[in-house]
This record gives structure tokens, C-alpha cells and sequence, in this order.
């Protein structure tokens, strides 16, 4: 097998980590235990709370707490790199069908070039960009700092690109569909542009 550039991998992997139901598998709420997670909580003193009704805004916890619970749940299996059962069935309960198999498919390919993704990504402030009428599809905005993610291939160290060091925006897309809990529509930087953040402006 041709094995992919390193920027590429590096990309890859960091897409990951700026990171799964099937259509007929119904998705479990989180739990307490699932919440627990290295980002930061929703800034007390926000603006941005002002536009949403207080549904509109309980909606927006859900939405991110399931969203920290992916992240907890997936970082153990890109650490170890391997595309197993047990990832698929993970990817399979965070997103809708087929968008799961593109995760398990990113995941086949650092398993075949020996890539693994180690850490979560400090994340500095959560807010809504958006949040429907209806409460059931919210766009988190967040200012996270990848600088202490590790990447690796065949066990030596991977040197991301400058955007990982530096403070940027991730986009996270979540919908909750009619008989399933909250799933991932889409994660990471949409607009291709690494836009920066202020880590104080949240």
C-alpha cells in the first residue's frame, strides 16, 4: 500500500481530533459518566446567551455535552490506532449513517500507516453559533489549541503544521433527530481557513 505524505497524515490526525448511529440503532442520552471531559466549561459571562430562549440554551448543554463524551470516549481508540469492532460500534453511536463509516474509514488509514493521536486539545471557551427554533440542531463554536496533541508514526514524533500551536476556531454540527439522542453531523473547521481565536473572548 502507497503510504500517504506526512503533512497529510498530520492533517488527517488532527482533523480527527478536532474530533457514530446507524439507522436502525436508537442513541443512548449521556450519562454522568460520559460528561466528564478536559474542556472547559461554557463561559458564565457570555453575550452570545442573550439571543436564545432558555430551551433554546438547554438545548445547546446537551448538544456539547455529547459532544465532550465523543471526544472521552474516541481519543482512547485513536491513541491506539487500531480500527476495531468496538470503534465502529463507538462511531456508529455519535453519527448518523454513512457519516460514521467516513470516521471508521480515517481510522482503517492510520491503522495502515501506523499513525496514532494521543491527547485532546485544550479548548478554551464553547458558545453557540446557532441554535434552530425547535432546539434540535445546534453549531458549537470553540476556541481550542492543539498544542497538546501527539501524533506519531511507526513511534516517532510528527510535527504539525503552525495552525495546531496557535488558538483557532472548530465548528461542531449536532442534530437530534426524531428517536435518537444527539449525533455529529460534522466536526472541525468547515471554512478551511484555521480562523484564530482570543482565548479571553469567550
Amino acid at each position: 500500500m502507497i503510504r500517504r505524505t506526512l503533512s497529510t497524515l498530520v492533517a488527517l490526525a488532527l482533523a480527527s481530533a478536532l474530533t457514530a448511529c446507524s439507522e436502525d440503532k436508537k442513541d443512548p442520552e449521556p450519562t454522568a459518566t460520559d460528561s466528564t471531559t478536559s474542556a472547559e466549561p461554557t463561559p458564565t459571562e457570555s453575550d452570545w446567551e442573550d439571543g436564545y430562549t432558555g430551551e433554546q440554551l438547554t438545548a445547546f448543554e446537551a448538544a456539547l455535552q455529547r459532544w465532550e463524551s465523543y471526544l472521552n470516549r474516541s481519543e482512547p481508540i485513536f491513541a491506539e490506532g487500531n480500527a476495531t469492532a468496538q470503534a465502529e460500534d463507538l462511531f456508529q453511536d455519535y453519527f448518523p449513517d454513512p457519516l460514521w463509516r467516513n470516521e471508521f474509514a480515517l481510522l482503517q488509514s492510520y491503522e495502515d500507516a501506523k499513525v496514532i493521536t494521543q491527547g485532546l486539545p485544550e479548548v478554551f471557551w464553547s458558545k453557540a453559533a446557532k441554535i434552530s427554533k425547535s432546539g434540535l440542531s445546534v453549531t458549537i463554536e470553540q476556541c481550542v489549541d492543539f498544542s497538546s496533541v501527539k501524533v506519531t508514526q511507526d513511534s516517532q514524533p510528527v510535527e504539525g503544521n503552525k495552525w495546531t500551536t496557535t488558538p483557532h476556531v472548530r465548528e461542531i454540527q449536532m442534530e437530534k433527530p426524531d428517536g435518537y439522542g444527539w449525533l455529529i453531523y460534522s466536526h472541525g473547521d468547515p471554512s478551511g481557513t484555521k480562523k484564530r481565536c482570543d482565548p479571553e473572548a469567550g
